[in-house]
Protein backbone atom coordinates (compact mmCIF):
# COMPACT_ATOMS: atom_id res chain seq x y z
CA UNK A 1 0.00 0.00 0.00
CA UNK A 2 2.77 2.43 0.55
CA UNK A 3 4.73 1.58 -2.70
CA UNK A 4 1.08 2.47 -4.07
CA UNK A 5 0.66 5.70 -2.64
CA UNK A 6 4.05 6.71 -3.14
CA UNK A 7 3.24 6.11 -6.88
CA UNK A 8 0.35 7.95 -6.92
CA UNK A 9 1.97 11.19 -5.41
CA UNK A 10 4.69 11.05 -8.23
CA UNK A 11 1.77 11.12 -10.96
CA UNK A 12 0.35 14.04 -8.88
CA UNK A 13 3.60 15.96 -9.03
CA UNK A 14 4.09 15.56 -12.86
CA UNK A 15 1.30 16.69 -13.32
CA UNK A 16 1.23 19.51 -12.10
CA UNK A 17 4.76 20.57 -13.02
CA UNK A 18 3.36 19.85 -16.51
CA UNK A 19 0.28 21.98 -15.87
CA UNK A 20 2.42 25.09 -14.33
CA UNK A 21 4.60 24.80 -17.18
CA UNK A 22 2.18 25.27 -19.45
CA UNK A 23 0.10 27.93 -17.72
CA UNK A 24 3.84 30.16 -17.36
CA UNK A 25 3.93 29.44 -21.33
CA UNK A 26 0.11 30.37 -21.78
CA UNK A 27 0.81 33.50 -19.40
CA UNK A 28 3.96 34.85 -21.24
CA UNK A 29 2.43 34.45 -24.71
CA UNK A 30 -0.65 36.46 -23.72
CA UNK A 31 1.48 39.06 -21.96
CA UNK A 32 3.72 39.19 -25.41
CA UNK A 33 0.30 39.51 -27.37
CA UNK A 34 -1.08 42.58 -25.20
CA UNK A 35 2.31 44.24 -25.69
CA UNK A 36 2.13 43.88 -29.38
CA UNK A 37 -1.57 44.34 -29.39
CA UNK A 38 -1.19 48.03 -27.68
CA UNK A 39 1.85 49.02 -29.93
CA UNK A 40 -0.43 48.17 -33.27
CA UNK A 41 -3.14 50.43 -31.50
CA UNK A 42 -0.99 53.59 -31.16
CA UNK A 43 0.38 53.54 -34.78
CA UNK A 44 -3.04 52.83 -36.13
CA UNK A 45 -4.43 55.84 -34.57
CA UNK A 46 -1.33 57.97 -35.68
CA UNK A 47 -1.82 57.17 -39.20
CA UNK A 48 -5.65 57.29 -38.45
CA UNK A 49 -4.98 60.83 -37.71
CA UNK A 50 -3.09 61.61 -40.42
CA UNK A 51 -5.22 60.91 -42.81
CA UNK A 52 -7.61 62.48 -41.49
CA UNK A 53 -6.51 65.91 -41.63
CA UNK A 54 -4.93 65.25 -44.88
CA UNK A 55 -8.92 64.94 -46.03
CA UNK A 56 -10.01 67.58 -43.74
CA UNK A 57 -6.89 70.06 -45.25
CA UNK A 58 -7.67 68.89 -48.66
CA UNK A 59 -11.59 70.06 -48.42
CA UNK A 60 -11.73 72.83 -45.75
CA UNK A 61 -11.16 75.47 -48.12
CA UNK A 62 -13.60 74.38 -50.75
CA UNK A 63 -16.21 73.59 -48.20
CA UNK A 64 -15.68 77.63 -47.22
CA UNK A 65 -15.72 78.89 -50.86
CA UNK A 66 -19.11 77.39 -51.24
CA UNK A 67 -21.04 78.14 -48.12
CA UNK A 68 -19.60 81.66 -48.91
CA UNK A 69 -21.72 80.81 -52.47
CA UNK A 70 -25.18 82.03 -52.74
CA UNK A 71 -27.68 79.98 -54.58
CA UNK A 72 -29.45 80.89 -57.80
CA UNK A 73 -32.98 80.84 -57.81
CA UNK A 74 -32.91 77.10 -58.69
CA UNK A 75 -30.85 76.49 -55.81
CA UNK A 76 -27.64 75.89 -57.73
CA UNK A 77 -24.64 77.04 -55.92
CA UNK A 78 -22.51 79.23 -57.87
CA UNK A 79 -18.94 79.44 -56.39
CA UNK A 80 -18.54 83.23 -58.21
CA UNK A 81 -20.72 84.88 -56.65
CA UNK A 82 -20.53 85.94 -53.26
CA UNK A 83 -20.04 88.15 -50.72
CA UNK A 84 -16.35 88.67 -48.43
CA UNK A 85 -18.14 90.26 -45.86
CA UNK A 86 -20.02 87.30 -44.94
CA UNK A 87 -16.73 85.28 -44.55
CA UNK A 88 -16.42 85.29 -40.47
CA UNK A 89 -20.11 83.62 -39.90
CA UNK A 90 -19.76 80.95 -42.85
CA UNK A 91 -16.35 80.49 -41.64
CA UNK A 92 -18.12 79.70 -38.56
CA UNK A 93 -20.08 77.37 -40.12
CA UNK A 94 -17.59 75.70 -42.38
CA UNK A 95 -15.78 75.09 -38.83
CA UNK A 96 -19.03 73.71 -37.02
CA UNK A 97 -19.30 71.08 -39.66
CA UNK A 98 -16.02 69.72 -39.95
CA UNK A 99 -16.07 69.76 -36.36
CA UNK A 100 -19.51 67.69 -35.71
CA UNK A 101 -18.56 65.24 -38.72
CA UNK A 102 -14.87 65.06 -36.97
CA UNK A 103 -16.74 63.96 -33.76
CA UNK A 104 -18.41 60.98 -34.89
CA UNK A 105 -14.87 59.77 -36.05
CA UNK A 106 -13.16 60.04 -32.70
CA UNK A 107 -11.23 63.13 -33.13
CA UNK A 108 -11.69 66.70 -31.67
CA UNK A 109 -11.56 69.41 -34.74
CA UNK A 110 -10.99 73.01 -34.54
CA UNK A 111 -10.39 76.08 -36.67
CA UNK A 112 -9.40 79.54 -36.55
CA UNK A 113 -9.75 82.25 -39.14
CA UNK A 114 -6.56 84.45 -39.03
CA UNK A 115 -7.17 86.50 -41.26
CA UNK A 116 -8.15 87.11 -45.19
CA UNK A 117 -6.66 89.10 -48.18
CA UNK A 118 -7.41 90.38 -50.99
CA UNK A 119 -5.24 89.47 -53.85
CA UNK A 120 -4.22 92.46 -55.75
CA UNK A 121 -2.48 90.27 -58.83
CA UNK A 122 -5.21 88.34 -60.08
CA UNK A 123 -9.29 89.41 -59.61
CA UNK A 124 -11.93 88.32 -57.65
CA UNK A 125 -9.24 85.92 -55.76
CA UNK A 126 -8.97 86.23 -52.00
CA UNK A 127 -6.88 84.55 -49.44
CA UNK A 128 -8.25 82.89 -45.89
CA UNK A 129 -5.41 82.30 -43.52
CA UNK A 130 -6.22 79.29 -41.06
CA UNK A 131 -5.17 77.12 -38.58
CA UNK A 132 -6.24 73.66 -38.32
CA UNK A 133 -6.25 71.32 -35.49
CA UNK A 134 -7.11 67.71 -35.01
CA UNK A 135 -6.55 66.20 -32.00
CA UNK A 136 -7.23 62.07 -30.94
CA UNK A 137 -6.73 62.68 -27.11
CA UNK A 138 -3.04 60.98 -28.16
CA UNK A 139 -1.61 63.40 -30.86
CA UNK A 140 -2.40 66.50 -32.32
CA UNK A 141 -1.81 67.81 -35.65
CA UNK A 142 -2.12 71.43 -36.11
CA UNK A 143 -0.79 73.58 -39.54
CA UNK A 144 -1.59 76.83 -41.12
CA UNK A 145 -2.93 76.62 -44.02
CA UNK A 146 -3.56 79.27 -47.33
CA UNK A 147 -7.02 78.68 -48.94
CA UNK A 148 -7.88 80.23 -52.12
CA UNK A 149 -10.98 81.79 -52.25
CA UNK A 150 -12.69 82.61 -55.61
CA UNK A 151 -15.99 84.39 -56.58
CA UNK A 152 -17.37 87.69 -57.96
CA UNK A 153 -18.28 90.59 -54.85
CA UNK A 154 -21.91 91.51 -55.63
Amino acid sequence: MTKNNGNENAQILIILGIVLAISVFLISSLASEIANVDFIVATETQSSLTREFSAIKESFGTTLNYNLAEPYLDNKFNPLKGNITDIENKFEQTREEYFNVSLTHGFLFDAYLNRYTYSFEENNLYYAYVTLLLDDGNARITENVTYSIRFIQY
